[in-house]
């Protein structure tokens, strides 16, 4: 296939976040990626915000605003509204990456893939599942601009009554509608450094306190831990909500910019 033309949309707010730090911490070192990629891979970012202060779509340079108030509710809305741009404005677009701000994308490694995926009904991201309804990780996915397509026919006449027989979370309201289209999720797991995550069950800074007591020895410093579990890696996704969000966001530009 041709080179694929990529558009990124990241979820973003003006608050803070669940562990009540600015989002626009976050941001700045998105647009460290955003600026690397920009230049080498002509990708094209918006972080996708919600205000009351605008009464149309606002594009102040990569913000990407829609009227309204931020909430969970509008992740939702200002998803169509980003995809019905896209579809208005961006002819040449193959594929479109809908993530958040807490997530890192090897974009690099992302595109190469692409070269290899299905190019039609693509939606690559990791496969959750709510009460049998896969859906694809609103941590990150990807989808070819036929599936951006078929979404902008599905909310065609707005999305007022989004909600109605759908559960509230953006992410599983994709889901139901890949279903209901029979677009299958080509599974594109995460590396989860979350500060919950398995993959840190014995790290000092996240492990239960009474394991560190018990088995001190096999017990690691984050920092040490994360450099080594780098060294082989060559991933496109992580995860990357945890309190040392900063220093695995540098590791990570560091190993892949």
């Amino acid at each position: 296939m041709t080179n694929p033309k990529l558009v990124c949309g990241i979820i973003a707010t003006r608050g803070v976040n669940t562990r009540k730090k600015p989002c626009d911490d976050f941001k700045k070192h998105w647009l460290k990626i955003v600026e690397k990629n920009s230049k080498l891979n002509d990708v094209e970012f918006y972080f996708l915000y919600s205000s009351p202060e605008v009464d149309k779509i606002t594009i102040d340079g990569y913000d990407f605003i829609v009227p309204g108030t931020e909430s969970k509710k509008n992740i939702i809305r200002k998803t169509v509204a980003f995809f019905k741009y896209i579809i208005e404005n961006k002819k040449g677009c193959t594929h479109v990456l809908r993530t958040n701000l807490s997530s890192f994308y090897n974009i690099p490694a992302l595109l190469d893939k692409l070269q290899e995926v299905k190019t039609t009904d693509l939606v690559f991201a990791q496969l959750e599942n709510c009460l049998g309804t896969p859906f694809p990780s609103g941590c990150g996915a990807v989808y070819s601009i036929d599936v951006i397509e078929k979404f902008c026919v599905h909310f065609k006449d707005g999305v007022k009554d989004i909600y109605k027989g759908h559960r509230i979370y953006d992410d599983v309201i994709i889901g139901e509608i890949l279903n209901k289209k029979k677009i299958r999720i080509t599974n594109n797991s995460y590396i989860n450094l979350h500060a919950k995550s398995k993959l840190l069950e014995n790290v000092r800074e996240f492990a239960d306190k009474n394991k560190v007591k018990e088995n001190p020895e096999n017990i690691m410093d984050f920092k040490p831990w994360l450099v080594d579990f780098l060294k082989e890696k060559n991933d496109i996704h992580y995860r990357c909500s945890n309190p040392e969000f900063e220093y695995i966001f540098l590791k990570l530009f560091e190993k892949y910019y």
